[in-house]
């Protein structure tokens, strides 16, 4: 019967375990905007800048840090962003960006989900060195903004 008194013994606390576990993942996901920068399993996977353009640059979510390395390596002066600030934890990512944006006297621009059209609008309206970025720099989004600078 000793695998009876395990069974009792396990059959309490795996699912207190998994309640403790499950609030401090809610607790990061809700914080999801300071865990992102110092522990992101997905940082590998985000992506690099792509150069588009003579003014425009495209590449995945920038932190605080890469916002200010941006505009002193390339100038950068604009941000627009095509993540959905409705989405919670995204919308954390959007104020800490535009905060960043704020400080460095950058101007931040917010398209949830443009296409090459309101991309292209947004471009052509001033030649100052621009960054467009998704969370994910992926091919189909750099074709996107490529489409958008040749209108």
């Amino acid at each position: 019967m000793k695998w009876l008194d395990s069974l009792r013994f396990w059959s309490v606390r795996i699912p207190l375990l998994l309640t403790f576990l499950s609030y401090y993942f809610l607790m990061v996901l809700t914080n999801f905007d300071k865990v992102e920068a110092y522990a992101n399993p997905l940082q590998p996977f985000k992506g690099s800048v792509y150069f588009i353009d003579n003014h425009i640059y495209a590449g995945p979510y920038p932190d605080p840090e890469a916002l200010a390395q941006l505009q002193e390596s390339h100038g950068v002066r604009r941000v627009v962003s095509v993540l959905n600030p409705e989405v919670p934890f995204v919308r954390e990512l959007a104020q800490s960006e535009a905060e960043a944006c704020r400080r460095l006297g950058m101007e931040c621009i917010v398209l949830p989900g443009a296409d090459a059209r309101e991309l292209a609008g947004v471009l052509a309206s001033a030649k100052v060195r621009t960054y467009v970025h998704r969370y994910f720099m992926t091919s189909d989004f750099k074709s996107l903004v490529k489409e958008a600078a040749s209108k």
